[in-house]
């Protein structure tokens, strides 16, 4: 295989990874959130809805596909480039 076909599915393989992560860690992050809530409970409630409500369910700061989406072709760029430019200077 070629050089720069293997670090061309590589880098794709790293953007796959980083979006991957980008979509992953707001799931993960939100249930420790939930897990750990623990509701302030001191003032009398009269219903069940504001405590209901205390431990909201989504993302935390969503900053859009397109953000997470360019991340990700940057950090296979930079990793294409990173990969391409150690191998050259091996070799010379």
């Amino acid at each position: 295989m070629k050089r720069g076909l293997r670090f061309t599915i590589e880098a794709i393989i790293v953007a796959i990874v980083t979006l991957s992560i980008f979509y992953i860690w707001p799931i993960v992050q939100g249930m420790l959130l939930t897990n750990n809530h623990v509701p302030d409970v001191v003032a009398n409630y009269e219903s069940v809805d504001h405590l209901q409500s205390s431990v909201s369910f989504g993302t935390i700061n969503h900053t859009g596909w397109g953000f997470r989406f360019i991340c990700s072709i940057l950090a296979a760029a930079a990793y294409y480039g990173l990969r391409y430019g150690l191998v050259s200077m091996k070799q010379k």
